[in-house]
């Protein structure tokens, strides 16, 4: 016998805490997209998200909990699309000021982009059917069927461009055959310029 090899008793025991450990995943990620949910409707309801002086408001009473705040709004937008993105990048800079604010900005962006991939990637279209026209939907997948190196530099030249659907191509990317750690790099590097762009508007008007 060779004794390198794992008892099957001790591979049943492994598989056991595997499966525990996928269904207490799936147990946290769905309570975490209920309260998200919540949270999007009460934003809505308060007029958190349409209204400049209610946002203030509300983050001067949320004191140091401002910038959790705030990235949650981020991550609000990927289930709730209520917020037009550049406002809230520029909201950002506006409350926090430009360094801080464009800091928020992108860890919201960046960590709001990688759920949007990885819920597409675990749910498929049609979880990303619901935030979308088949059409348009359509129009983008195209351009990631063209190869590899295609789609890859597209979508880097897409998230490089302020006003492209970024959510909507994030999870497209995210139910292609893109490697997740290129679609970080490309993440991380190419929105630094837009951000940078909104960053400097808020700025401008912040004075």
């Amino acid at each position: 016998m060779n004794e390198t090899n794992t008892p099957p008793q001790d591979d049943r025991l492994l598989q056991e805490k595997k499966k525990k450990r996928q269904r207490a995943m799936k147990i946290i990620s769905v309570i975490g997209l209920v309260l998200v949910v919540i949270a999007g409707i009460w934003g809505i309801w308060s007029g958190f998200f349409t209204d400049r002086e209610a946002i203030d408001a509300v983050l001067k009473k949320a004191g140091p909990w401002a910038p959790i705040l705030f990235l949650l709004v981020h991550l609000i937008q990927i289930v709730v699309p209520v917020v037009p993105g550049g406002a809230c990048l520029t909201a950002g800079v506006i409350f926090f000021g430009p360094v801080w604010g464009f800091i928020y900005n992108m860890i919201g962006i960046c960590a709001g982009s990688t759920i949007a991939f990885l819920l597409a990637r675990k749910l498929g279209k049609p979880f990303i059917e619901n935030f979308a026209e088949p059409e348009q939907i359509a129009k983008y997948e195209e351009k990631f069927r063209q190869g590899e190196k295609k789609y890859t530099l597209f979508f880097a030249v897409a998230i490089l461009i302020p006003f492209m659907p970024d959510d909507l191509l994030c999870m497209i990317a995210g139910a292609s055959p893109m490697k997740f750690r290129h679609f970080v790099l490309i993440l991380l590097f190419c929105k630094i310029p837009s951000i940078l762009v909104y960053s400097l508007g808020g700025a401008v008007i912040r004075k």
